[in-house]
């Protein structure tokens, strides 16, 4: 099964709008990847300065394998080339970085959300075009200890919420059951 992470590139988005303290952040970090390696074959992500790049990096710790995935040659990488070395293997998609953020979450089997901005609603909210047009219902983790609500908005999504990471265990362990 393969997740795909997301989550802010602010990373102070967490004790600002969440619950996850300052200086908790590296154990959240630590015990997200220990439960993602449990369930998980391998986890996707956008190789850039963000929360998922961090839990990446701790979750290739288990011999798992990290997919970046990045826009074709034919469009700037440069700002993002620094953080290519944490990834195992690489996914282009034929097109620019706004076709990235809306094709990102079909690279996966579910999509855990840890935190939200700007960037990270663009990838949950594409996920209704994909179940309508694709028949794609992609399920979509979010950790609401990483955010201040889930916008009534967006609740006609594949949300599964969680507020643990027994909880997300539980949900990964069912997923991977499912699949």
């Amino acid at each position: 099964m393969r997740i795909v992470i997301i989550g802010p590139t602010k990373k102070e988005n967490l004790w600002l709008f969440g619950r996850i303290k300052k200086n908790n952040l590296r154990k959240y970090i630590s015990n997200t990847a220990d439960i993602l390696n449990k369930y998980a074959d391998s986890i996707a992500i956008i190789p850039d300065n963000t929360l998922a790049l961090e839990i990446a990096k701790e979750y290739s710790k288990g011999k798992k394998r990290v997919i970046g995935v990045i826009p074709t040659a034919k469009y700037s990488c440069k700002h993002i080339k620094k953080y290519f070395k944490f990834c195992d293997e690489f996914k282009k998609v034929d097109g620019g970085w706004s076709y990235l953020m809306t094709h990102l979450c079909l690279e996966g089997d579910a999509i855990l959300c840890c935190g939200l901005s700007p960037g990270v609603l663009v990838e949950l909210c594409y996920t209704k075009y994909h179940n309508k047009y694709i028949k794609k219902s992609c399920p979509i983790l979010i950790d609401e200890r990483t955010i201040s609500k889930i916008p009534s908005e967006i609740k006609e999504l594949n949300l599964l919420s969680f507020k643990s990471n027994r909880k997300l265990g539980e949900l990964l362990k069912w997923l991977k059951k499912k699949n």
